[in-house]
Protein backbone atom coordinates (compact mmCIF):
# COMPACT_ATOMS: atom_id res chain seq x y z
CA UNK A 1 0.00 0.00 0.00
CA UNK A 2 1.56 3.45 -1.09
CA UNK A 3 1.52 5.75 1.90
CA UNK A 4 2.47 8.91 0.15
CA UNK A 5 0.46 11.30 0.26
CA UNK A 6 -0.31 14.00 -2.66
CA UNK A 7 0.60 17.53 -2.05
CA UNK A 8 -2.03 20.13 -1.62
CA UNK A 9 -2.32 23.95 -1.58
CA UNK A 10 -3.34 25.49 1.66
CA UNK A 11 -6.70 26.24 2.09
CA UNK A 12 -7.94 30.17 1.26
CA UNK A 13 -6.00 32.19 4.24
CA UNK A 14 -4.38 29.57 6.06
CA UNK A 15 -0.66 29.27 6.12
CA UNK A 16 1.70 26.48 4.62
CA UNK A 17 2.96 24.61 7.40
CA UNK A 18 5.25 21.80 7.41
CA UNK A 19 4.09 17.74 8.09
CA UNK A 20 6.07 17.82 11.06
CA UNK A 21 4.74 21.10 12.67
CA UNK A 22 1.18 19.82 12.29
CA UNK A 23 2.21 16.77 13.73
CA UNK A 24 4.17 18.06 16.20
CA UNK A 25 1.06 20.46 17.35
CA UNK A 26 -0.80 17.20 16.96
CA UNK A 27 0.98 15.52 19.37
CA UNK A 28 0.89 18.36 21.83
CA UNK A 29 -3.32 18.29 21.96
CA UNK A 30 -3.70 21.18 19.58
CA UNK A 31 -5.61 21.70 16.98
CA UNK A 32 -4.74 23.07 13.40
CA UNK A 33 -7.02 25.88 13.59
CA UNK A 34 -6.06 26.44 17.39
CA UNK A 35 -2.52 26.74 16.31
CA UNK A 36 -3.36 28.89 13.12
CA UNK A 37 -5.22 31.47 15.54
CA UNK A 38 -2.11 31.70 17.66
CA UNK A 39 -0.05 32.47 14.67
CA UNK A 40 -2.37 35.39 13.26
CA UNK A 41 -2.62 36.91 16.93
CA UNK A 42 1.19 36.75 17.47
CA UNK A 43 1.63 38.36 14.13
CA UNK A 44 -0.99 40.97 14.61
CA UNK A 45 0.68 42.22 17.90
CA UNK A 46 3.87 42.37 16.17
CA UNK A 47 2.40 44.22 13.31
CA UNK A 48 0.79 46.33 16.22
CA UNK A 49 4.34 46.97 17.86
CA UNK A 50 6.09 47.73 14.66
CA UNK A 51 3.10 50.25 13.76
CA UNK A 52 3.25 51.98 17.31
CA UNK A 53 7.26 52.16 17.10
CA UNK A 54 7.55 53.75 13.71
CA UNK A 55 4.56 56.75 14.75
CA UNK A 56 7.68 58.54 15.80
CA UNK A 57 9.25 58.48 12.88
CA UNK A 58 6.30 59.63 11.00
CA UNK A 59 6.03 62.63 12.41
CA UNK A 60 9.23 63.56 12.26
CA UNK A 61 8.85 63.17 8.07
CA UNK A 62 5.41 65.19 8.97
CA UNK A 63 7.15 68.41 10.32
CA UNK A 64 9.63 67.80 7.75
CA UNK A 65 7.21 67.58 4.78
CA UNK A 66 5.62 70.97 6.79
CA UNK A 67 8.01 72.76 6.89
CA UNK A 68 9.26 71.72 2.87
CA UNK A 69 5.82 73.28 2.23
CA UNK A 70 5.96 76.46 4.60
CA UNK A 71 8.65 77.59 1.84
CA UNK A 72 5.44 78.70 -0.40
CA UNK A 73 4.37 81.09 2.24
CA UNK A 74 7.38 82.80 3.22
CA UNK A 75 7.16 85.27 0.74
CA UNK A 76 4.49 86.63 2.92
CA UNK A 77 4.82 85.05 6.62
CA UNK A 78 7.66 84.14 9.08
CA UNK A 79 8.18 82.09 11.83
CA UNK A 80 10.54 80.82 14.56
CA UNK A 81 12.77 83.38 17.00
CA UNK A 82 13.43 86.04 14.71
CA UNK A 83 10.08 86.06 12.88
CA UNK A 84 9.05 89.64 11.26
CA UNK A 85 5.38 90.51 9.96
CA UNK A 86 5.75 91.09 5.86
CA UNK A 87 2.68 91.22 3.51
CA UNK A 88 1.50 89.07 5.95
CA UNK A 89 1.94 88.61 9.57
CA UNK A 90 4.32 85.86 11.57
CA UNK A 91 3.06 83.08 12.37
CA UNK A 92 4.88 81.79 15.96
CA UNK A 93 1.88 81.30 18.19
CA UNK A 94 -0.70 80.58 15.79
CA UNK A 95 -2.15 77.58 16.99
CA UNK A 96 -5.15 79.48 19.63
CA UNK A 97 -4.44 82.76 18.81
CA UNK A 98 -7.32 84.62 17.03
CA UNK A 99 -7.16 86.08 13.76
CA UNK A 100 -5.98 89.27 13.10
CA UNK A 101 -4.50 89.75 16.35
CA UNK A 102 -0.94 90.23 15.85
CA UNK A 103 0.76 93.93 16.58
CA UNK A 104 1.29 95.70 13.42
CA UNK A 105 0.55 92.75 10.95
CA UNK A 106 -1.20 93.64 7.81
CA UNK A 107 -5.09 91.68 7.71
CA UNK A 108 -7.83 92.98 5.47
CA UNK A 109 -10.95 94.40 6.89
CA UNK A 110 -12.54 90.62 6.54
CA UNK A 111 -10.35 88.47 8.33
CA UNK A 112 -9.91 91.26 11.00
CA UNK A 113 -13.87 90.51 11.37
CA UNK A 114 -13.64 87.07 10.96
CA UNK A 115 -14.32 85.83 14.63
CA UNK A 116 -11.57 82.96 13.86
CA UNK A 117 -9.37 81.74 16.15
CA UNK A 118 -6.76 79.72 14.55
CA UNK A 119 -6.99 75.92 15.32
CA UNK A 120 -6.56 72.84 13.01
CA UNK A 121 -10.24 72.54 11.56
CA UNK A 122 -10.12 76.81 11.12
CA UNK A 123 -6.26 76.36 9.08
CA UNK A 124 -7.60 73.48 6.91
CA UNK A 125 -11.07 75.27 5.87
CA UNK A 126 -9.03 78.38 5.45
CA UNK A 127 -5.90 77.62 3.64
CA UNK A 128 -7.62 74.85 1.29
CA UNK A 129 -9.75 78.37 -0.23
CA UNK A 130 -8.96 81.27 1.97
CA UNK A 131 -11.56 83.63 -0.37
CA UNK A 132 -14.56 81.10 0.54
CA UNK A 133 -13.08 81.18 3.89
CA UNK A 134 -13.07 84.64 4.23
CA UNK A 135 -14.07 87.40 1.56
CA UNK A 136 -11.94 90.01 0.96
CA UNK A 137 -9.19 88.38 2.22
CA UNK A 138 -5.78 89.52 0.70
CA UNK A 139 -4.05 85.54 0.89
CA UNK A 140 -3.62 84.69 -2.54
CA UNK A 141 -2.26 81.33 -2.26
CA UNK A 142 -3.94 77.92 -1.28
CA UNK A 143 -2.62 74.41 -0.81
CA UNK A 144 -5.31 71.74 -1.44
CA UNK A 145 -3.81 68.61 -0.96
CA UNK A 146 -5.25 67.45 2.73
CA UNK A 147 -1.40 65.88 3.78
CA UNK A 148 0.30 69.09 2.93
CA UNK A 149 -2.17 71.11 4.68
CA UNK A 150 -1.85 68.39 7.57
CA UNK A 151 1.86 68.66 7.27
CA UNK A 152 2.07 72.60 7.34
CA UNK A 153 -0.07 73.08 10.59
CA UNK A 154 2.05 70.19 12.32
CA UNK A 155 5.02 72.59 11.45
CA UNK A 156 3.71 75.76 12.62
CA UNK A 157 2.00 74.08 15.20
CA UNK A 158 5.14 73.45 17.48
CA UNK A 159 6.35 76.95 17.51
CA UNK A 160 5.36 78.96 20.46
CA UNK A 161 4.35 82.92 20.64
CA UNK A 162 7.99 83.36 20.71
CA UNK A 163 9.54 81.49 18.37
CA UNK A 164 10.84 78.53 19.94
CA UNK A 165 10.13 75.40 19.28
CA UNK A 166 7.88 73.46 21.82
CA UNK A 167 8.80 70.19 22.52
CA UNK A 168 6.29 67.18 20.79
Amino acid sequence: MNRRRKFEAPAKGRACLSFKTVLNKRSQGKSLDSFLEQMVVRNLMIGAVVLAASAGHALAQDLTAGEASFQKCQPCHDVGETAKNKLGPELNGLDGRKAGAVENGTYSQGLRNSGITWNEQAFKEFVSNPAAKVPGTTMLLSVRDEKEIGDLWAYLKQFGADGKKRSQ
